[in-house]
């Protein structure tokens, strides 16, 4: 009698796991923004060789945090089909570093940022004008 509890247990227990992961799989969708990115460009300025990985990850729950080569930042975003938008009281630590140019280019790109494009493993970040101020490359 245990063993048919236990057949029965693991045998629900992996209908409920593979049903699990198939839907977050199709909630996130290959061309959404949800997941961690490595920031490849902002402003066309590269990232490469700031002072630690420029990084982005968007959460489902519309939280938004990574690091701008020197700080690390947080906040919320909201996304609507194509339209993306930064809250406006984004925070962020606040060091002096190597790569404070790229950082702010980094910041900036993103109070600039109306709309988003995926593409594989890669997104591109524009402007109002539909200009990219921001590339990203899936990590």
């Amino acid at each position: 009698m245990k063993q048919v509890f236990f057949l029965i247990s693991f045998a629900m227990a992996i209908a409920f796991s593979s049903c699990s992961s198939s839907r977050n799989t199709a909630k996130a969708g290959k061309a959404s923004l949800i997941g961690e990115w490595i920031i490849v460009s902002a402003l066309d300025s590269s990232t490469e060789g700031g002072m630690k990985p420029a990084v982005i990850s968007f959460s489902e729950d519309g939280k938004v945090n990574g690091c701008a080569t020197v700080n690390n930042f947080f906040g919320e975003y909201t996304s609507k089909g194509k339209n993306l938008a930064f809250s406006d009281n984004m925070g962020m630590t606040r060091m002096m570093g190597s790569s404070m140019e790229m950082e702010s280019a980094i910041t900036t790109a993103m109070m600039q940022v109306s709309s988003y494009s995926v593409k594989d493993k890669t997104a591109v970040l524009l402007d109002g004008n539909g200009k990219t101020v921001m590339v990203l490359n899936r990590k």
